[in-house]
């Protein structure tokens, strides 16, 4: 590195010149919650994470290597698995690389000590610019410290490709039946618009979304009051039935969705108070009962035939125009698991 004209000093202050410069640009878009990312750091160690990728062999990632604290080991744990499922396993390889030699202990620190880069560094990149004032920068390393970014603006500095590989953050998943609630409202339940809406936030439609969606619902329902409580259950089951249809992400989750939508809001409806809601909210948990593939088939099976059964005894007496339909559909789910069982 001497032959280079860069001394190991040098070398630390332009390392942490770049963190500092990528925290300051990533945190100036306009923030779209209150926790801002403006003392958040976690921006600084995704752009450090892309520089390294770009850069197997640079300055960068030896001194990650030989400095544990300086990147959360869990966020480099939690990327490189994003990586190796999109299948980039050099990607992968690389990052798992910054903290192959750490021993549990050293990734389990509270505090960052200062940095110290080693000398001699065997690769370098060369310096674009010389620092001038050494000020070690703390970074978060223990799980309760790192806290996920609320919203993709925060990060739009970065690669998109790498943009992609953040999950949705608890924040995230909490707001969104709101979201959801919300554009079904202004668009008064409109399928087109519902859809499109689910398709721009694929990334929210997993298998955390039923907690959220109770959580939600549980946390709403006390502040909607009696007078609006049948039309608050109305608009959950809407949401519902436009999940359960859309077309998109993974059918199984979708379904899975639905279903305990649909469920939340059988638990408050019962069939002396509210008989065609109970009928209609049956008739949608037998459908989703019908189509889902996960679990037993022939459980499923059981469960839509019962489902379409108590519909059918309210809208016999009701003489309802859904009533050919959901005989066609509990016919067709007892065929079903009659082939099951042959």
């Amino acid at each position: 590195m001497q032959n280079l004209g860069v001394s190991p000093a040098q070398l630390q202050n332009q390392v942490f010149g770049k963190l500092k410069q990528a925290h300051l640009t990533a945190s100036q878009p306009i923030s779209t919650s209150a926790n801002s990312s403006e003392t958040n750091p976690n921006n600084a160690q995704l752009a450090m994470i892309d520089k390294i990728l770009e850069h197997p062999e640079g300055s960068e990632a030896e001194v990650v290597k030989n400095n544990p604290g300086i990147i959360d080991p869990k966020l480099i744990g939690t990327m490189a698995s994003m990586l190796e499922k999109r299948g980039d396993t050099k990607g992968a390889k690389v990052l798992r690389g910054l903290i192959a030699s750490r021993t549990e202990e050293t990734a389990d620190r509270s505090e960052v000590p200062v940095v110290n880069v080693p000398n001699p560094v065997q690769k370098s990149t060369p310096l674009k610019e010389q620092a001038t004032k050494s000020e070690p920068i703390e970074f978060p390393v223990s799980p309760e410290d790192f806290e996920p970014l609320s919203s993709l603006l925060e990060v739009q500095a970065m690669k998109p490709e790498l943009m992609e590989l953040l999950p949705p953050s608890n924040q995230d998943m909490e707001k969104f039946p709101y979201q959801l609630l919300g554009v079904s409202f202004v668009n008064k339940g409109d399928k087109q618009a519902v859809h499109n809406f689910l398709r721009e936030n694929l990334d929210k439609l997993n298998d955390r979304f039923p907690e959220a969606l109770q959580n939600w619902f549980h946390q709403t329902l006390p502040n909607v009051g009696d007078a609006r409580k049948q039309e608050f259950l109305k608009r959950v089951t809407n949401i519902s039935d436009l999940i359960r249809t859309f077309d998109g992400g993974v059918r199984e989750i979708n379904l899975e969705i639905a279903l305990t939508g649909y469920n939340i809001v059988a638990s408050i409806l019962t069939p002396t108070q509210t008989p065609k809601d109970w009928a209609d909210i049956q008739n949608c948990l037998g459908l989703t009962y019908l189509e889902m593939v996960q679990g037993e088939g022939a459980e499923n099976l059981k469960q839509a035939i019962a489902c379409f059964d108590v519909a059918l005894n309210f809208y016999k007496k009701e003489e309802c125009p859904e009533l050919q339909n959901i005989r066609e559909n509990a016919k067709k789910a007892r065929t079903e698991l009659r082939n099951i069982k042959e």
